[in-house]
């Protein structure tokens, strides 16, 4: 707890310090002690000190004696996992491309040829690098010698969705559903790909199915269920049914930091209540402080009120904790547009495109090139 007071306030160096004293009383391979490098690697991170992290990670392979052999134990395989896909995504975070791809070769030699891991998190590199095709590929390679591994259906219906081929996805992931609880998850995709692929209706009613399958003493389910309603309801044109959604949660859960967001965020797109839709924000980031999504929404209303040094400072920071989103580059670009930054706004919405995968989206930021270069 000391050590989390300090970090919000700034004093980094102090809670690394608290963290790893509190390290130092725990017996070597104690699970206590694998949690807290765990939380000290998050509160490097959270600093932008991807580096120190990777660090903090390699210390515990180290100390666990996983270099690069094949590991034999399940205990083993299982930390292993965990602590390099969170050097990966502290590699993309960073920009560190061919540690990426290095850091999963290494994956794919110490979990052995069973094991999937490596796989997916390749899969999620390619998709992320527009390498899409690619991807698809890879994918339907890995399932062959992987049938029954349900994240790689997921990955092929999302590349697939990705590369405008959104009713085969639908096959993939319908012909897999239960007619159970077990498909609460398979929904939300399938509500989150409709919307992706700008078919409103359809993801509106899968995200009904997520409703219906949420038992009523599950308040967690029926939050995920109606965060996904208000999303599709949004894009479905029905900006009603998405805050009514919204408040649903907020009526029980009034610092739902997503729902306090999503809130916000839908007010800032129609210019509505902008002074509501600050506040909701600001108390989302005050929630969690570091989340890039919910920095990418207070960016965005500052530049709706027309604050745009308080806009740009949270856009950018945004960027900084997220270089993956199209949505980030997409305002960082209307920001310096707006500031006469011709060149960098440019530069944001070519960004935005590559990382782009929802047709609306595409088609506002290909209109925002055109403009610009008509100019």
């Amino acid at each position: 707890l000391l050590a989390r007071v300090q970090a919000r306030a700034g004093r980094v160096d102090e809670s690394v310090a608290t963290i790893r004293a509190s390290i130092a009383k725990q017996p070597k391979g104690d699970r206590e002690q694998l949690l807290l490098r765990l939380f000290l690697a998050q509160i490097l991170s959270d600093a932008l000190r991807y580096a120190d992290a990777i660090a903090v990670f390699e210390e515990l392979l180290k100390e666990r004696n996983i270099g690069n052999s094949v590991l034999e134990s399940d205990d083993e395989r299982e930390v292993a996992a965990v602590v390099l896909q969170r050097i990966v995504n502290l590699q993309k975070l960073a920009g560190r491309t061919s540690d990426v791809t290095a850091t999963i070769e290494r994956m794919r030699r110490l979990l052995g040829p069973s094991d999937p891991t490596a796989e997916e998190e390749y899969i999620d590199f390619l998709r992320h690098q527009g390498r899409r095709q690619e991807a698809l590929s890879t994918i339907r390679s890995a399932r062959l010698r992987f049938p029954d591994e349900q994240e790689l259906v997921n990955l092929e219906a999302a590349t697939l969705t990705d590369l405008g081929r959104v009713d085969e996805a639908m096959t993939l992931l319908r012909g897999r559903l239960k007619g159970s609880l077990e498909d609460f998850d398979a929904y939300r995709l399938i509500s989150t790909l409709y919307s992706q692929a700008g078919r409103g209706r359809e993801s509106v009613e899968a995200a009904r199915k997520m409703l219906e399958l949420a038992p009523a003493e599950r308040q967690d389910l029926i939050a995920a269920a109606l965060i996904t309603l208000s999303s599709a309801q949004e894009r479905a044109g029905n900006p009603k049914g998405a805050e009514e959604s919204l408040r649903r949660i907020l009526a029980r859960e009034p610092n739902n930091a997503t729902a306090l967001n999503n809130l916000g965020y839908f007010l800032v797109e129609r210019n509505e209540r902008l002074g509501e839709a600050l506040e909701m924000i600001q108390k989302a980031v005050r929630a969690e402080p570091t989340n890039s999504s919910f920095l990418d929404s207070l960016g965005w209303v500052y530049y709706k009120l027309g604050n745009l040094d308080e806009a740009e400072r949270h856009l950018s920071e945004a960027a900084r904790r997220d270089a993956t989103s199209a949505t980030i580059h997409n305002h960082l670009g209307d920001i310096y547009q707006r500031r006469g930054k011709t060149e960098q706004a440019r530069a944001a919405w070519q960004k935005a495109l590559a990382l782009a995968v929802e047709v609306d989206e595409i088609t506002r930021i290909k209109a925002k090139l055109n403009s610009s270069s008509s100019k």
